[in-house]
């Protein structure tokens, strides 16, 4: 055959695809074979028609893998797409580099969309490239568009908070569902993707909240309706079944929120007919999940009924066998296991959730992304506290704190270990092979911390991460492990990890002292009230009292909402005394432990344990007078934070930035104050005050300093991450003179010369709440994995004048007492906490006596602002807010 048979094998191909598509896909690669370097037009035009053939082709496939059939299907569009781009001959804007290019866009788009290898938030991210500004005007392409556009609505929809916008995505995919629909108008109101297109809309609708002032949830019946009749005109029985779940599910929210007559026999009558149209051969997924919602129909929230609701939920398992199941399996595992673990049923519970972490964790491992990644680890330290209990409560105490380990800030600890690892064994060689695939990885997910990446770049990025976890395998073939509860216990006489195990059933605390080579009975403290409901009542509240966070995020709507959020921190404080800290502080005293690092979960995360109080205490009392308490994301961390501190000098240069005004931004007069205080405490050091504190500079000199002091506004982004990630360019999370500095400008540094980063500012110690909070996501994070040794932090909004007399003190501890960062902080509160304004006053007046006439201010401001013996800083507002994250 030559070259020029090969238009007529796409002609024939094209004439075969739906009859024979196996046929037609010999014939198209005989067509690429033929055009294997294209000479002209007309040759180009057939080669990007075979290619897209053959990705039509494979999904119009019947026989073979279906899996398998969409990953060459979308092979083989991207190459089409490729071929397009690389513009082999100069085409004009109406050829076809414009009109190809979209047309196979949104083919990848309906690829992605039916794809099941993958992750599913990496799929999202693909058809939502796919779709954007997709322009198909022919008549011919109405489908096609509409078909787009409902994908587009799709993806908005369910893409999780860790990629977008939360409840105003359902507005948006709304939106686009109903543009489709206008597309539709005027003759093809009787295919099926008019019925898709129904479908969808009742979907979302159905996922709004009540009392929503949009469409309400009610009218998804509709909706429900108008794609059954036709669906079974058409006789498409697998989506008449996927219409009958639906209105199963409709049904059911009526029972669950209205309690109408026979609700509940509609919802399982719908059920049942849609399993009457499935096999769970033939149709798994769709069969797991109406086996799952009829188990949960014969729940009803009754315990009672566990017995009768779990052959459902086995029924839905034996349909999931195969790999690419695995994110549908772990969904249904996660149920009935947390159910069997509140029933106490813990050898049942625990095997599932055994079974269930191992495919959390793979799947981590399986996506692309960023955003793949944080939305798949977000089950894992649910699932982790879940088994780790079911293991306490049957007696395992090791195997329970091992597998809380396992939990922990799991992106992190893998980040870590790729850039400090541990092996004695591994050769220079091999470590400096390590670092620089490592350094790529780095590089690239650095654009996934705010503002929009390229699917590209995801592509390059999972294949850096195989190439290195191939690599890290052959260098610890053969390699002998230290047993798992070595490598948590601390090292250091007198000090002690603290792990908290959250569940819905019950809570415990875990204390593993230096030494200690077992956990003890008696280092378990039970907390049978502080379920994982008990602390979300602490950060949201409920109806008797507003919660730690809901407090924090009115504080600044008025004079009487920031005093009621100094009283729920003192509440809140309170709570934790009584339920955790009075308990952990006399087992401390009774093992002779003065230090301990507490792994915060569930929650924890955003309350100062160092701060919890007596309610009768007035603030002149806490955990932290009797102990030093640091903070770390997992055992792993702290570990690579002490190897790090160790190898690193404990004097050298100090690079100090402050900024005092901003255009647009409310003064901070005493960061002068700080910088100059500072400055005179840490030598040698370089100063840097408003415009001489330029972001091009201060991220030159953070490579190469010992400690980084940042003084400066915060971004306030923690409380609104998913609206954070959505900006084009990556948004600035601490503000400098000229600009700000972002999360990649951060990741990009090399500070593995840096033995402490202290962030003076607001909120720098908070986690992003969109994404699993258990992954700590923020700040400290990523000076973390950029190579500081150590981070303090802040956990809110901070006060101008008593933080910079905090630090102050906490520098003149860390030089001038010998003191390492905990306890010189921990020295530094307790000081601020218990001076009268006289001695605050003080440090100022010595200063001034030095002929430093600029802290006059600053000292007028003490002596006048009231009674000389009054402490003006006791409210743990101005003292607890910064923690110590590392070593």
């Amino acid at each position: 055959m030559s070259r020029g048979d090969a238009a007529e094998l796409v002609r024939d191909a094209r004439e075969r695809l739906e009859a024979s598509p196996d046929e037609a896909i010999r014939s198209f690669r005989d067509a690429v074979a033929l055009l294997k370097r294209v000479r002209t037009p007309e040759e180009a035009a057939t080669k990007v028609a075979a290619l897209v053939g053959l990705g039509s082709a494979y999904m119009a496939r019947r026989a073979g893998t279906r899996a398998d059939d969409v990953e060459q299907a979308i092979r083989w569009y991207s190459e089409a797409l490729d071929f397009v781009f690389a513009r082999p001959f100069r085409f004009t804007p109406d050829d076809l580099l414009i009109d190809a290019s979209d047309r196979i866009r949104a083919l990848l788009a309906i690829a992605y969309d039916q794809r099941v290898l993958g992750s599913r938030e990496g799929n999202i991210g693909r058809i939502l490239v796919h779709t954007d500004s997709v322009d198909l005007f022919d008549e011919a392409d109405t489908e096609l568009r509409a078909t787009t556009l409902m994908l587009r609505g799709k993806a908005y929809r369910d893409r999780s908070d860790a990629e977008g916008l939360g409840v105003m995505d359902q507005s948006i995919a709304l939106h686009f569902f109903r543009d489709a629909l206008r597309q539709l108008e005027g003759g093809r109101e009787e295919t099926k993707l008019w019925a898709d297109v129904h479908l969808e809309i009742g979907r979302t609708l159905l996922r709004t909240a009540a009392g929503r002032d949009e469409t309400p949830w009610t009218d998804a019946a509709e909706h429900f309706r108008k794609a059954l009749d036709r669906y079974a005109a058409l006789g498409r029985h697998v989506e008449v079944a996927t219409v009958h779940e639906q209105l199963g599910h409709y049904h059911a929210r009526r029972d669950r929120e209205s309690g109408e007559a026979r609700a509940r026999e509609e919802a399982r009558d719908h059920f049942a007919l849609a399993l009457r149209h499935l096999s769970p051969d033939r149709d798994p997924e769709e069969w797991a999940r109406i086996q799952t919602a009829t188990a949960r129909l014969a729940l009803d929230d009754d315990m009672e009924a566990l017995d009768a609701a779990l052959p459902g939920f086995a029924s839905a398992l034996d349909a999931l066998t195969r790999p690419e199941h695995a994110e549908t399996r772990l969904e249904v595992l996660a149920e009935p296991a947390f159910l069997l673990l509140l029933a106490g049923r813990w050898a049942e519970a625990a095997a599932m959730l055994e079974e269930a972490l191992e495919l959390a964790l793979a799947l981590v491992n399986r996506a692309e992304s960023m955003g793949g990644r944080w939305a798949a680890a977000s089950d894992i330290a649910g699932l982790a506290h879940g088994l780790a209990y079911c293991r306490y409560r049957m007696g395992d105490l090791d195997g329970a704190l091992v597998t809380l380990e396992s939990g922990q800030a799991r992106l992190l600890a893998e980040t870590l270990r790729w850039s400090d690892p541990d092996d004695a064994a591994w050769t220079a060689m091999q470590r400096r092979r390590l670092a620089r695939i490592t350094r790529r990885i780095r590089k690239l997910q650095s654009a996934h911390y705010g503002g929009m990446r390229s699917i590209e770049d995801s592509d390059r990025l999972e294949a850096l991460r195989r190439r290195r976890d191939a690599m890290v395998d052959g260098f610890r073939r053969g390699t002998p492990e230290p047993p798992e509860i070595l490598r948590i216990a601390p090292d250091e006489p007198g000090t002690a990890l603290v792990v908290p195990l959250v569940t819905p059933a019950g809570s415990a605390l875990f204390v593993l002292a230096a030494g200690d080579r077992h956990v003890e009975p008696d280092n378990v403290l039970e907390l049978p009230d502080d379920t994982a409901a008990e602390i979300d009542r602490w950060l949201a509240g409920d109806e008797t009292r507003p919660g730690w966070l809901s407090a924090y995020q009115q504080r600044d709507t008025g004079t009487a909402q920031h005093e009621l959020w100094r009283t729920t921190m003192r509440e809140v404080s309170g709570d934790l005394w009584d339920t955790v800290a009075a308990r952990l502080r006399d087992r401390l005293r009774e093992l002779g432990i003065s230090r301990i690092t507490f792994v915060p979960t569930a929650g924890l995360q955003f309350l100062p344990l160092h701060a919890a109080a007596p309610r009768d205490a007035d603030g002149a009392r806490c955990l932290m007078d009797d102990v030093t308490v640091a903070y770390a994301p997992s055992a792993y961390v702290l570990a690579v934070s002490k190897r790090r501190a160790a190898a690193r000098a404990a004097k050298g240069p100090a690079l100090l930035a402050g900024i005092t005004r901003y255009e647009e931004l409310p003064a901070l007069p005493s960061i002068a104050d700080e910088i100059a205080m500072v400055a005179t405490t840490l030598r040698p050091s370089t100063p840097l005050l408003d415009e001489r504190a330029s972001r091009k500079r201060v991220l030159r000199l953070m490579s190469g300093a010992s400690i980084v002091h940042l003084a400066c506004h915060g971004a306030g982004w923690a409380l609104g991450g998913a609206r954070f990630r959505m900006s084009w360019t990556p948004p600035s999370v601490l503000y400098l003179w000229d600009d700000g500095l972002s999360f990649q400008d951060l990741l990009l540094r090399d500070l593995r010369s840096v033995r402490l980063v202290c962030l003076s500012a607001c909120d720098t110690g908070l986690v992003d709440t969109s994404l699993p909070w258990d992954e700590f996501e923020g700040l400290a994070n990523v000076f973390l994995q950029a190579g500081a040794a150590a981070v303090v932090s802040s956990l809110w909004a901070v006060d101008d004048r008593s933080t910079s007399l905090l630090m102050q003190r906490f520098y003149a501890n860390l030089e001038h007492h010998g003191q390492d960062p905990a306890a010189a902080l921990r020295a530094a509160q307790l000081w601020l906490r218990d001076s009268t304004r006289a001695s605050l006053a003080a440090v100022y007046e010595k200063r001034i006596e030095e002929g430093h006439d600029e802290f006059m201010d600053a000292y007028t401001e003490l002596m006048l602002g009231g009674d000389p013996g009054e402490r003006p800083y006791a409210h743990p507002f101005y003292w607890a807010p910064f923690t110590l994250t590392g070593h």
